[in-house]
């Protein structure tokens, strides 16, 4: 990118601002701050194109610069540098909109690259970022007006199951399920819009898997999904949010997979949630070898935007002739 870029690195380590400065300079306009005090300040006065920001200053932390950095220009490139960061802080600095979080020691080679990254990355979306904002709210009044309308559809069904002939009840019950399960994709869609723009919010605490586990069988109405889920431990301490969405994504998923077992336990990592013979088609469609008709599109699109807002991750493995999904949700 040009030189005429801007950059405020804030490190209140005089080392690591200076040899910033002196190396970033043959690039970009470099300005420093020792402190968060003085960053703020340069801040209210003048507007630079990227900034880089230690967490741990000595007056402030550098999740509050970054905020109030976003606050005032939402569009500019942020980069939050750690020696010390943990996946709490990785977590906070993203939903504040920071763009990358490295650890020290970082050599400004390795920093120059990420700019670059970042700004080839700004600049190739920035004239579709309006449009795609503008797509994101309107599928979401769509999609909080469909969820009404499921909700008087229910409503009109249990009013006429006690007025009609016996003869109908199973195809209002069949209507029934259907509009539970079509009901759950659109808040699924919904959580995942709010993943995707980092307005998901969650807290930790402790969760009753068992319980959580009732809850999506009795929302999704599956009531013979429930003889394949093996619970091996009952109690951890997670996303409580972020748990009960991923829950209901295994048992959707389970229930478009007739010959397979759910089985949850916990282990010194998290807990592991690990569908048993899953068609082998999920590892073509996660290498994009082939598109398959009624495969779960938004269950893996907000399992993997789960994922990523924990921190966790899933695996899949071949074990013998089945085809495993194998998630584990961290508990830090």
């Amino acid at each position: 990118m040009s030189i005429s870029q801007s950059i405020l690195v804030i490190d209140d380590d005089l080392g690591i601002r200076d040899g910033l400065t002196v190396l970033l300079q043959k690039y970009f306009n470099v300005e420093s701050a020792a402190s968060g005090k003085e960053a703020v300040d340069i801040i209210k006065k003048r507007k630079h194109d990227i900034y880089i920001i230690d967490l741990f200053l000595g007056d402030m932390n550098g999740l509050e610069i970054l905020a109030f950095i976003k606050k005032k220009h939402s569009n500019v490139i942020t980069i939050i540098l750690t020696g010390y960061g943990n996946d709490d802080d990785v977590i906070k600095a993203k939903k504040l909109g920071a763009n990358e979080f490295l650890h020290k020691p970082i050599s400004a080679k390795e920093l120059k690259t990420v700019i670059d990254n970042l700004n080839r990355q700004k600049y190739n979306f920035i004239s579709s970022e309006k449009a795609i904002e503008i797509s994101y709210k309107l599928i979401n009044e769509i999609n909080i007006e469909l969820i009404e309308n499921f909700k008087i559809i229910k409503d009109s069904i249990n009013i006429l199951k006690d007025k009609i002939f016996d003869k109908y009840q199973d195809d209002l019950n069949e209507i029934l399920l259907n509009t539970n399960n079509y009901e759950k994709k659109f808040e699924f869609i919904e959580n995942l819009i709010k993943l995707k723009t980092y307005k998901f919010e969650d807290k930790k605490g402790d969760i009753q898997i068992k319980s959580a586990i009732e809850k999506s069988l009795h929302d999704f109405a599956f009531t013979d999904v429930y003889k394949r889920i093996i619970v091996e431990d009952n109690k951890s301490y997670v996303f409580v949010k972020a748990f009960q969405l991923l829950s209901d994504i295994m048992i959707s998923m389970l229930n478009q997979a007739p010959k397979s077992v759910l089985k949850v336990s916990k282990t010194t990592r998290g807990i592991e949630l690990e569908i048993i013979n899953i068609d082998l088609t999920i590892q073509e469609t996660f290498n994009n070898e082939k598109i398959l008709v009624n495969f779960p599109y938004i269950e893996f699109n907000l399992l993997k935007e789960i994922l990523r807002f924990t921190d966790s991750h899933f695996n899949i493995k071949k074990d013998g002739p089945y085809t495993n999904l194998i998630v584990v949700l961290k508990n830090i």
